[in-house]
C-alpha cells in the first residue's frame, strides 16, 4: 500500500513539475499591435500547448504557423511550422524560463533567422508580451497584447466541441471547395440532360443525409 502511494504522488509530482515549466503566461489570444496579426494559445495537457498565428484577409484568418510546446525532460521546447517555409517541415527550438516564469527563451543556432525567441511577459492594465526576435545580427522586437477578455470563454479551445465536431488539437477542420465547371460540349439530348441532371441531385442528397456535404448550388453564371 504504502508503495502505490509512493508511485502515485511520485506521478502527481511529475505532472506538477511539468505544468509548471510550461509558459503559461502565453495561454489566451494576442494581437501583435500596429499588425493584424494575431496568435492563439491553448493549454491541451499538463505537458504541453498548442498554438497558432494567422494574420486578417477581407476579415478572414489566413494561418501562417503553427506552434506547439511541449516537455522533454523536464524543459519546454518549442515546434513550429511556418507554412510556406522549410518545405514544410517542422523546426525545433529548446527552451529556458526565468523562475519567475515571466519569460521564456527558445534557441537554435543551427538557423540563420530567427536563432532566439524570447517572450517576456507584462502585466500591466492591458496585459502585454515583448517578444525579441534574433538571429546573426539581426533583431526584431514586437509588442503583442491580450484581446478584450469578454469573450475569452468563447475564445477558450474547448476539446469536447472539437472532437464533437471531428477537429484537430488546434480546434480546426479541413473543408473541401469543389467548382464544377460546364465544359464546351452541349448535348441536346434531353432526356439524357434530364436523366444526368436527376443523378446529380440524387447524389447532394445522399451526401447531406450522409453528413459528407455542408452546402451546394450553382454561384455565377460563368467561371
Amino acid at each position: 500500500m504504502k508503495f502505490s502511494i509512493i508511485l502515485v504522488l511520485t506521478a502527481i509530482s511529475q505532472l506538477v513539475h511539468a505544468q509548471e515549466a510550461l509558459p503559461l503566461f502565453l495561454k489566451g489570444h494576442w494581437r501583435i499591435e500596429g499588425y493584424k496579426n494575431f496568435e492563439q494559445w491553448d493549454v491541451v495537457s499538463n505537458s504541453s500547448m498548442k498554438g497558432f498565428g494567422y494574420s486578417l484577409s477581407d476579415n478572414m484568418p489566413v494561418i501562417s504557423e503553427y506552434l506547439d510546446i511541449k516537455i522533454e525532460n523536464g524543459r519546454p521546447i518549442l515546434i513550429a511550422t511556418v507554412l510556406g517555409q522549410n518545405n514544410g517541415e517542422a523546426i525545433v527550438f529548446q527552451g529556458s524560463m526565468t523562475n519567475d516564469k515571466s519569460q521564456i527563451q527558445f534557441e537554435n543556432f543551427d538557423l540563420d533567422f530567427p536563432q532566439q525567441i524570447t517572450y517576456t511577459y507584462s502585466k500591466d492594465s492591458l496585459e502585454r508580451l515583448n517578444v525579441r526576435i534574433y538571429g546573426k545580427g539581426k533583431e526584431s522586437f514586437l509588442k503583442m497584447s491580450r484581446l478584450n477578455s469578454s469573450d475569452k470563454k468563447e475564445m477558450e479551445f474547448d476539446k469536447e466541441l472539437a472532437e464533437k465536431l471531428g477537429a484537430d488539437d488546434y480546434g480546426m477542420k479541413s473543408y473541401y471547395f469543389v467548382v464544377l465547371k460546364t465544359g464546351p460540349e452541349k448535348n441536346n439530348n434531353k432526356e439524357f440532360v434530364n436523366e444526368a441532371f436527376s443523378g446529380h441531385m440524387a447524389n447532394i442528397s445522399r451526401l447531406l443525409k450522409e453528413e459528407k456535404l455542408i452546402v451546394a448550388g450553382p454561384f455565377g453564371k460563368k467561371l
